[in-house]
């Protein structure tokens, strides 16, 4: 955009019959104050991406240093380079043609002699041409080499330009006829505006109202969910079943997946799975995971179609649970997760319960899934602490003896073949594997009088709970929950509703977790953001036009730019994501420089005379086209990304979809 501002003002002088030079002299030095703001404000919004937290800040803040680097860069070339090159390619003199340095003429030759005040320096002949040989390879390396370089390389760019002036002679003349044409249409509308000023404000005004109107219709999530060819399906069998028994099943399901047209290949995992709503990885005889890779090229809506067909086959398996996802990027955490703390597992698994209960009946979730579902079934030993006491035993001491003989104690170990194998030593198999041998075990000799393990404590079969999970130090059950055709920010809405009548004991809390909670985070970093970039680029605009008002009256591109937003959101994903505000705070820096080159140049005019609606008028004609053509390219180098080709580009469609609507809104 700086290079085109550049070039497009010296392509003006140079219409206007100005020398090479001087054309590129005198129009860089007009756009050199407005290329410098506006490319200060676009810096000015990318800066304040990297006090962004939580995912929005890992993805982003490379982006944001990358782009003003580059911006940076890009401005030292259109305000040097592009003039430097513009007076050597434009037809004026070559690069190195000057022969007489600054302060002298030719017509003085006097003036490039030794003062003749100082007498002349008696120097051997042979020593100048040593010298003159000696500098001779200088001379090649550090002016002719880059002379030679640089006229190759100017005819090369001749070349190039008449070949492409060739082909696209046809747009040529299109734009030939069409943009006079549309240059004097604008001047006659800005002649309109500035004559009903009122009635445009208005306009305005409504147009930003209805916009505004508009934004509770759209939804919210944290990232978009990408396309990776790959489905996950989480499998849970009734507590105790044996691992043969779920690799079992999870053959059915494989036979029944691979049958679809869609399916590139499926592989198994039985007796672990990361998808059971316990923790990231959990294993478990009686769950499994079965990981389903589609075709290539494979979109959305045929993931979800395959989905759908084998959800129903799956229901007719019976005595199983099946939980679907895709992997997630960026984010360990599913869509919906709420953490219920406290110290009292029972009262934690009764609360999780009743949270579970309640998600059932909200639309737009599936998979629920609660932490403290699928204990397994254990035996309890309860010990009678009066009857212990009396005998003078204590519960370690007992607690000790049966682990030795259930788990068995490793006291040593023997070597074979450059291996160690341990040696455990514990009751046979026949004395530990039922409840009523375990009873029977002997766990002290009083007195020479057998003490069984009945006779001091009581056994009971129960199930307990899977995992103990702890998050800030403290013991927390997690119901985690899918979405189903609704957005994030919707879900948690009705949930909130849902769980507004839950009796919640003093010592229990409950809280949003998983994405809702990161998208919360991210959206409040999101707003800090903005509001630091509007900042920094008003004050950048202050120091630059010397005026509180002007950037004032430039900002106000920036909600009418929101108006391109919410219509490009609402017309396409109809989701607001993190990625669509990151494109939102770009928005912000980009969306102000059509203004910035517009207004200096108005006050450029204004400061030399000119009345303030013949300024408006000439400024808004003569800054039209460098304005359409930097906006031209912006969208045209966002259209790849917002059409989404390749995988993975719903996690870039949003930002382009944002810049693109918002900017031309901006525009006009």
């Amino acid at each position: 955009d700086n290079s085109i501002v550049v070039l497009e003002s010296i392509d003006r002088y140079l219409k206007q019959g100005k020398d090479p030079v001087e054309a590129s002299n005198l129009g860089a030095a007009l756009v050199g104050k407005a290329v410098t703001a506006s490319t200060l404000t676009t810096v000015c919004v990318f800066l304040p991406i990297i006090f962004v937290t939580g995912v929005a800040g890992q993805l982003f803040t490379d982006q944001s240093l990358t782009v003003t680097y580059s911006l940076v860069a890009s401005l030292l070339v259109a305000l040097t380079l592009i003039p430097v090159m513009s007076s050597g390619f434009s037809g004026g003199r070559t690069f190195g043609a000057s022969q007489t340095p600054p302060g002298a003429s030719a017509e003085d030759p006097q003036r490039m002699q030794k003062s003749p005040d100082r007498p002349p320096r008696k120097v051997p002949a042979w020593l100048y041409r040593a010298l003159d040989a000696l500098a001779l390879p200088f001379r090649w390396m550090f002016y002719f080499l880059p002379f030679t370089l640089l006229t190759l390389v100017k005819y090369l760019a001749y070349g190039l330009a008449h070949f492409l002036k060739l082909l696209i002679y046809p747009l040529l003349l299109l734009y030939d006829s069409f943009y006079p044409r549309f240059e004097a249409a604008y001047g006659q509308a800005l002649v309109w505006v500035l004559r009903h000023r009122l009635a445009t404000l208005l306009l305005a005004v409504l147009v930003f109202i209805s916009s505004i109107l508009l934004y509770p219709r759209l939804g919210h999530e944290l990232i978009p969910e990408m396309s990776q060819n790959e489905i996950l399906v989480g499998l849970k069998m009734p507590v105790g079943t044996p691992v043969e028994s779920t690799r079992d099943v999870l053959a059915r399901m494989q036979r029944l997946t691979s049958a679809q047209p869609e399916v590139r290949m499926v592989y198994l995992t039985a007796g672990s799975s990361s998808m059971t709503g316990g923790s990231l990885k959990e294993e478990r005889e009686d769950i499994g995971q079965m990981s389903i890779l589609t075709n290539s090229g494979l979109n959305r809506a045929a993931e979800d179609s395959l989905i759908d067909r084998l959800r129903v086959q799956f229901e007719l398996i019976p005595g199983i649970s099946v939980k679907f996802g895709r992997p997630v990027l960026y984010s360990y955490k599913t869509p919906v997760e709420i953490e219920i703390r406290g110290y009292n597992l029972r009262t934690l698994s009764q609360l999780a319960d009743e949270v579970s209960h309640r998600l059932a009946e909200v639309p737009g979730l599936s998979d629920i899934k609660s932490s403290t579902e699928g204990g397994n079934p254990e035996i309890q030993v309860l010990f009678d602490r009066d009857r212990l006491a009396s005998l003078n035993l204590t519960i370690s001491q007992l607690a000790q003896v049966v682990r030795g003989k259930v788990l068995g104690e490793v006291p040593t170990e023997f070597h074979r073949g450059g291996r160690q194998v341990d040696i455990r030593v514990r009751v046979e198999e026949a004395d530990r594997d039922r409840l009523e041998a375990i009873r029977k075990l002997t766990v002290a000799n009083i007195d020479g009088r057998p003490i069984t393990l009945d006779a001091v404590a009581d056994l009971v079969v129960q199930q307990g709970p899977s995992e103990i999970r702890r998050v800030d130090q403290e013991r927390v059950a997690v119901i985690s929950a899918g979405l189903a055709g609704a957005d994030l920010g919707t879900v948690i809405g009705r949930i909130q509703t849902a769980l507004a009548t839950l009796n919640v004991p003093p010592e229990i809390s409950v809280k949003f977790g998983g994405q809702g909670m990161e998208m919360k985070r991210a959206m409040d970093s999101m707003i800090f953001a903005f509001c630091l970039a509007i900042f920094l680029v008003y004050l950048v605009m202050a120091s630059q036009f010397e005026s509180l008002l002007h950037p004032f009256v430039i900002m106000f591109t920036i909600p009418f730019g929101l108006i391109g937003v919410v219509w490009s959101l609402y017309l396409t994903s109809g989701i607001i994501s993190i990625v669509a505000l990151i494109g939102v705070v770009m928005l912000c820096g980009i969306v102000v420089n059509n203004a910035i080159v517009m207004v200096d140049y108005v006050n450029v005019l204004r400061r030399e005379g000119m009345p303030k609606n013949e300024a408006l008028i000439m400024g808004g004609t003569v800054r039209l086209r460098p304005i359409l053509m930097t906006t031209g390219t912006t969208v045209l180098g966002l259209l790849p990304m917002a059409i989404g080709l390749g995988e993975g580009s719903e996690g870039r469609t949003p930002m382009a979809i944002v810049v693109i609507g918002g900017l031309m809104v901006g525009t006009i």
